[in-house]
Parts: structure tokens; C-alpha cells; sequence
């Protein structure tokens, strides 16, 4: 059962470490783990040595009683591995505890990373005091000091990972945007899983193995496998405890990597599809020269009407009029490509959020006179926005909004505007009272020429217009339908020009 669980451990930290897009917070928890990994594998080793347990939980412990035996008489010395448990229980703390702050944005806890360095202190004492010539010499000067400083050191270790947890509970509880906590979820199971199996293993000390013949020490200290009284029971639930909860640790890391996967194919199917835009472009020219051409015909009928002996005004109205529905269908198109193509031209500069919602707001009354639009903010705010660009976003998702309540048929049709500050982050959050979104659509909506409404006139850019200005302006965009069940959600995060750390 332990063999297992030092196999899924060095697993997911492989995964951690070298699965492609990983986060740099992702990867220093990968780092830990290997830690952990060394201390889990030195303790089953020194076990091995001292003869295993009794034949009925052998099997339990090492699967097989060739393995047993392969980990007994294995070459290394005491003072070997000693030290290298020593390093494996000593360096997983701090790293872990680097790992917590890195995934922190909480401020108090942020301005410990400006003295991460003083951290390394306690560790290098430890590293250098557990050095084999070290601890026996100062073992050999006076024993009772020597257990007595390293008691005290094993407090730092423990205060290490308790901080984590606490750092990583402390964030969780004070993160607010559904999105972000969604992804946090599974970071802090793999977390505290890790935590877990690290206490679990803590409590084999390093000096059992530097004193392995001093059986005062061994079987006064020793941890429960060398109790004959409490071997079995105890040890047994010990090691149940463990490999549940490495078991629970990669089903979290699987549900993060499968979120993640998501994700990248996502993007990975909207990199080519940008790719695929230049045809389309193609065809988009051909056929706005197509309208021109009936544009055209269109003409010459008006023409020859009005140069007849009888002028027949009704059909003169109706050619105009079919004339009209041509041109604006043909200026929207255009206005559309532009929008994407000038999406990938971004200038940014320094706007007061005020400003903008103000300017926001009269465009959206200034389409829809009859509007029902009510704008909250909550913070005021300063970001970095390519102005034109990022009003024509927002203002394609407060049209969507109304467009889902005319087709609702909601006669209290409601969008609500509201701004809000979380941490680095500005909030603009829509909410609507329509038809609300189709979950089968899920992120497809963002793709461009993918559009649920009438092809003859929505090209469906709009959407994937939008998300390609919100990632230029490095912010992130999610929707999803109300809980009553009554309408949707768009949230835009956009990144503040100035935050209070």
C-alpha cells in the first residue's frame, strides 16, 4: 500500500512538473511533492531494515515479500539515509509554504514574500545541524541540548505547513469571482491531501535512523510500526489514511487537468480558427461585391421607372426600400470584419471607469431610446483601455442583453450594469433578465461565424469579437445563466491600472 502511495506521489509530481502550461505555482507544488516523495520513500526504506512489520501486515505495507527484501538489503548507508530524510521533511515545508504564498493574493500575506528569504534560516540550521559528522558530534558533546534544538526545529517545520494551510484557507474564503474560485477548489484539495501525507510521515525522526542500534532511542521514540503493542491496528489505519488521500489528491489533479485541457483546446480550436478567417475573408469580399452588383440592378430599375412615360411610385418605394435593407446589411458586414481585424491593433491608456460606463451608457440609450439599463458602481477604478476598442465590446454585450430580452418577450426587460473591484481585478457584470444562454453552446459562442441567430443577417463576429479585445486588454470573460433560472450573466475582469497590494 506505501509502495502505491510513493508511486502516486513521483506521479503527480511528474505531472505537476512537466505537463505543458502548468502555472509556475502548479509546478513549485510539483517540487514539494518530490520532497515528500523522498521523505515517504526513506521512511519505507528504514522500515524495510528494521525487518518490516509482522508477516500478517507485510504484504499491506510492501505488496510483496520481495520487495521487503529488496529494500532491506539494499546498499546505503545509515548515515545516507538519514540525511536524506533529513532533506526530504526539511525542505518540503518551505517549499510548500513558497508554493501557498505564490497562490496568494491576499495583502497581508503578499508582503511575506518580500522576506521569503529569511525563511532558508531555520532550514540551513536544520540541514546543517542533521549533517551526519555534525549530529554526532554534537550527539557525542551533549544529547539532551542536541534533541532539544532539533525538537525545536521540527516545531518550525510544522508552524511551516500550518501557515500554508492557513494561507491557502485565508485565500480561498476571499476569493469571489466564481471563475478563479472554481480553479482554486481543486489547488487546495491537492494541498491539503499533500499536508495530510506530510504530517502522517513527519513523525519518523531522522535520529532513529543516525541511532539505529540505540534501542533505548528506536523503541522509546519509534513510530508505530515498531510498537509490538500498537503495530497493526494503528499503522494500518496510519497508511489507509495516506493512500486515501493521495487517492483523493490525483482525482483533484485529474479534475483540474481535464478543466484545464478544456481550456487549451478551446484555444487551440480558436488559433485556427483565426486561421480559417482569411477564406471567409475572401468570400466576405466576394459576396459584399455580389450586393454591390444586385446594388447595381437594383439602380438601373429605379432608373428606368422614373424615365417612363408612367411612373409607377410603388414600385419605385419598393426598390428603394429593398435598396436600403442591401445597404445597411452590406455597411454592417463591413463594420463588423473591421471591428476584428482592428481588434489586433490595441493602444492602451489610463481611463477613469466612470468615464467610460458614462460614455457606455449613452451609446446603449442612444440605440435603444426605450431601454431599460440600470449601472451600479460599486468602486471606482482606473484602467488601461484602448477606449473605442473596449466600449464597442461592451456595448456588443449590452445589445446581446437586449436582443435576449425582445426575444423573451419579457415586457419588464431589466439589464444591469454593475462594477465592482475584486483584488487586481475590475468586474463589469451584465445581467439580464431574457432567454438566458444555451449550456450546450458553452464556449463555442465565442468562436468566430458561430452565432445562434439569423445567418442572413449575424455573421456571429460579435461574441469573438468581444472575447478578442477582453484578452488584448489581458482580462478574462465568462458567462453563465441566473440561478433563478430567468436570463444570463456575462462578467468581464479586467486588470486595474493601479492596485493596493
Amino acid at each position: 500500500m506505501v509502495i502505491i502511495l510513493e508511486f502516486l506521489l513521483i506521479l503527480t509530481a511528474v505531472t505537476l512538473i512537466v505537463a505543458r502550461g502548468n502555472s509556475k505555482e502548479y509546478k513549485l507544488l510539483g517540487v514539494s511533492l518530490l520532497w515528500l516523495a523522498l521523505n515517504v520513500l526513506t521512511v519505507i526504506i528504514y522500515i524495510s531494515k528494521k525487518g518490516g512489520l509482522d508477516p500478517q501486515s507485510n504484504s499491506f505495507f510492501f505488496l510483496s515479500n520481495d520487495i521487503k527484501r529488496f529494500l532491506q538489503y539494499l546498499e546505503i548507508r545509515l548515515s545516507h539515509l538519514g540525511y536524506l530524510m533529513v532533506i526530504g521533511r526539511t525542505l518540503f515545508p518551505v517549499f510548500v509554504l513558497r508554493t501557498a504564498l505564490k497562490n496568494n493574493m491576499v495583502p497581508r500575506f503578499r508582503k511575506l514574500v518580500h522576506h521569503a528569504k529569511w525563511f532558508w534560516l531555520p532550514i540551513t540550521v536544520i540541514l546543517v545541524i542533521y549533517f551526519p559528522t555534525v549530529f554526532h558530534s554534537l550527539y557525542a558533546w551533549n544529547a539532551s541540548v542536541t534533541m532539544t534544538i532539533l525538537r525545536g526545529l521540527d516545531l518550525v517545520l510544522i508552524a511551516y505547513v500550518l501557515v500554508s494551510l492557513v494561507i491557502v484557507v485565508t485565500e480561498l474564503f476571499t476569493i469571489q469571482l466564481k471563475i478563479y474560485r472554481q480553479r482554486y477548489v481543486f489547488f487546495c484539495i491537492l494541498f491539503f491531501i499533500v499536508c495530510i501525507i506530510y504530517f502522517t510521515n513527519f513523525i519518523q525522526n531522522p535520529v532513529q535512523v543516525y541511532q539505529f542500534y540505540t534501542t533505548e532511542f528506536v523503541w522509546q521514540s519509534g513510530l508505530f510500526s515498531l510498537l509490538s503493542i500498537l503495530n497493526l491496528r494503528l499503522y494500518v489505519i496510519l497508511i489507509v489514511i495516506s493512500f486515501l488521500a493521495a487517492f483523493i489528491g490525483i482525482i483533484a489533479l485529474s479534475k483540474y487537468t481535464k478543466m484545464y485541457l478544456r481550456k487549451t483546446q478551446f484555444e487551440t480550436r480558436l488559433r485556427k480558427k483565426k486561421e480559417e478567417v482569411a477564406p471567409p475573408t475572401t468570400m466576405f469580399i466576394h459576396s459584399v461585391k455580389n450586393q454591390y452588383l444586385a446594388n447595381k440592378v437594383l439602380y438601373k430599375r429605379i432608373e428606368k421607372e422614373i424615365h417612363s412615360d408612367e411612373v409607377d411610385m410603388n414600385k419605385v418605394k419598393d426598390y428603394i426600400r429593398a435598396l436600403q435593407e442591401e445597404n445597411h446589411t452590406t455597411l454592417t458586414r463591413i463594420e463588423e470584419l473591421y471591428k476584428s481585424i482592428r481588434g489586433n491593433v490595441v493602444i492602451l491608456k489610463p481611463y477613469q471607469v466612470d468615464d467610460i460606463v458614462e460614455t457606455l451608457k449613452q451609446l446603449y440609450e442612444t440605440k435603444y431610446p426605450n431601454g431599460n439599463l440600470s449601472v451600479t458602481i460599486q468602486d471606482s477604478s482606473q484602467l488601461l483601455l484602448d477606449k473605442e476598442l473596449f466600449l464597442d465590446a461592451m456595448l456588443n454585450l449590452l445589445i446581446n442583453a437586449q436582443e435576449a430580452i425582445d426575444v423573451s418577450g419579457n415586457p419588464k426587460g431589466q439589464i444591469n450594469l454593475t462594477l465592482y473591484n475584486v483584488r487586481a481585478y475590475c468586474v463589469f457584470k451584465i445581467t439580464d433578465n431574457g432567454i438566458g444562454m444555451n449550456e450546450m453552446q458553452n464556449l463555442e459562442i465565442f468562436e468566430p461565424f458561430s452565432s445562434s441567430k439569423n445567418s442572413k443577417t449575424n455573421w456571429g463576429v460579435g461574441l469573438y469579437f468581444v472575447k478578442t479585445i477582453i484578452d488584448s486588454h489581458y482580462g478574462d470573460i465568462d458567462f453563465y445563466n441566473n440561478e433563478n433560472g430567468i436570463g444570463a450573466t456575462f462578467e468581464v475582469n479586467i486588470p486595474l491600472f493601479k492596485w493596493e497590494r
